[in-house]
């Protein structure tokens, strides 16, 4: 599996936790999840403070009375009010920022994913109004619908699939010359990120979509064929009659949960 796309699952599948546990989750299953993808101290604070920008709180295991124990439950409305409340930088600051973060500075990366989170959800609300044909000035508002994007995408998903694409652009950022190069490759970046999310949905949807069409196929030609059998068909006989290799009506037959008795095939 592509490195990227492994570690995307495994902060949806730390994201998914800490909602089973009220929104909480301990560094030590932060860095036990992501042990064997090369974390590092850097990363996992990156990580901890992504989590933390999702309401996710990050605690330690061996400081239990640290931990608020708050449930944080906030809506795409609430998550915008708060980014918008966020402290303006300027350019001097944001461009020392970033040289630092080319560096390899954490704290500094840190700092600039607070910073373009609101960047991540303009784009999201890009691709969004792009994609459903809404209004761009009316995009991700509180209680989105759903995306038409032939997947089960909705507005909340796209921030938090940008944010990921942050994280991982900061991550591998290298020093440029300017601020306006420092924006300009952070925002190519996160904007392949999550159109690469998008069409990997899209096509996964798309491939669903085959196998369905052939599950229902084959069913129609199970049937077809035991009425006019009188029995139940073989696999070879449903191969040919359907002009399909046994292996993948054996395939469509497992992922539909249906078997054909032994004696059948």
């Amino acid at each position: 599996m592509d490195e990227t796309k492994e570690f995307r699952n495994r902060l949806e599948e730390l994201t998914h936790e800490a909602k089973e546990n009220g929104n909480r989750i301990s560094v030590q299953q932060v860095r036990e999840k992501l042990k064997d993808t090369g974390i590092d101290e850097t990363k996992l604070q990156m990580v901890c403070s992504y989590l933390d920008m999702m309401s996710v709180e990050v605690y330690d295991e061996d400081m239990p009375e640290a931990a608020s124990g708050a449930e944080h439950v906030r809506s795409l409305e609430h998550y915008l009010d708060e980014l918008a409340a966020l402290p303006q930088m300027d350019e001097v600051e944001e461009l020392t920022l970033f040289h630092m973060a080319a560096e390899g500075h954490e704290e500094a990366r840190a700092r600039l994913t607070e910073r373009y989170l609101q960047t991540v959800c303009d784009l999201a609300g890009e691709i969004e109004a792009r994609e459903t044909g809404k209004d761009p000035e009316n995009r991700l508002p509180a209680g989105a619908e759903r995306l038409n994007l032939e997947g089960e995408f909705t507005a909340e998903d796209l921030v938090q699939e940008g944010n990921v694409g942050l994280l991982m652009a900061l991550e591998n950022l290298q020093h440029q010359e300017s601020l306006a190069a420092y924006r300009a490759v952070l925002l190519n970046e996160v904007t392949s990120y999550l159109e690469g999310v998008v069409e990997a949905q899209k096509a996964e949807r798309k491939s669903d979509q085959r196998i369905l069409n052939r599950m229902n196929q084959l069913a129609d030609a199970s049937h077809d064929l035991e009425q006019e059998l009188d029995r139940k068909p073989s696999l070879e006989e449903l191969s040919a009659y359907l002009d399909l290799p046994a292996e993948e009506i054996q395939d469509l037959l497992r992922v539909g949960g249906e078997k054909l008795k032994a004696d059948d095939l």
